[in-house]
């Protein structure tokens, strides 16, 4: 009902109708799960208090604490470089560049073309020196999130709830490999971007109406959900605890 009112009732995007059906499917795998193990804990001889005691067990140790304790691990096993070091860096670089107090006023540097073109060269250079000076330190973090991913995905297979929000978050196109995608794509944008209006400040030009058309513009590839396997691996679960839970079930006798 939910991804039906969405559907209705949000704006066209696309896409949205496979995300919604592969959103849909995650949460009905997630159900069934939950009710297959529901019927296979209650088909065991013990009471019903017992049992719903098991439940609430299993409940929050695959929603509460094994999410929370994989998460930790991940961080652990692949902590990402500290964003101060590299703000730092970068600083560095902008001091060394530079000791002129324009280069944070740029107001100040003149009034003529060329007193502000020399200014604004100068701001030019130093970013380029400062992009050059991190990009390392930039990658590491990249590459660090990247094996963060890896490592979480592997690990979302222990716990039926992350394997679930593993599959919801593809088909919302809100998991962390959508997220790093659209992070390399709004950096590869924004190279274009400062390329081309740097190119103006190198060469002196002033830039006019008719030079607004070659401004780059930013496009997102859309991405596939890719969330088959994790729902098939929710409905193998389902089916499993079902079929045990009705072999039980076929072996009680009523008196």
């Amino acid at each position: 009902m939910a991804a039906a009112f969405l559907l209705l009732t949000g704006p066209e995007v696309p896409g949205r109708a496979s995300a919604a059906l592969f959103w849909s499917l995650a949460a009905l795998g997630l159900l069934a799960f939950w009710a297959a193990l529901i019927a296979f804990v209650n088909s065991l001889r013990i009471t019903a208090e017992s049992a719903a005691l098991a439940l609430v067990g299993l409940w929050a140790a695959v929603t509460l604490i094994l999410p929370a304790a994989l998460s930790a691990l991940v961080q652990v096993a692949y902590p990402p470089p500290s964003r101060f070091e590299q703000i730092a860096a970068g600083r560095a670089i902008e001091i060394s560049s530079t000791r002129e107090y324009e280069n944070d006023h740029p107001e100040l540097a003149g009034d003529g073309f060329d007193a502000r073109l020399a200014s604004i060269r100068k701001s030019w250079s130093i970013a380029k020196q400062v992009d050059a000076a991190t990009r390392e330190q930039d990658l590491a973090f990249d590459r660090q999130l990247a094996a963060q991913q890896h490592f979480a995905v592997g690990l979302s297979w222990l716990s039926p709830a992350m394997i679930a929000a593993q599959a919801m978050e593809r088909a919302a196109g809100t998991d962390a490999a959508s997220a790093a995608a659209f992070r390399a794509e709004a950096n590869s944008f924004l190279e274009s971007f400062r390329a081309f209006g740097g190119g103006f400040v190198e060469r002196g030009e002033i830039m006019t109406p008719g030079d607004f058309g070659e401004i780059p513009a930013f496009t997102m590839t859309p991405r596939n959900p890719g969330a088959g396997l994790a729902i098939t691996a929710l409905f193998a679960l389902a089916i499993l605890f079902a079929g045990l839970a009705a072999r039980r079930y076929r072996k009680i006798e009523l008196s």
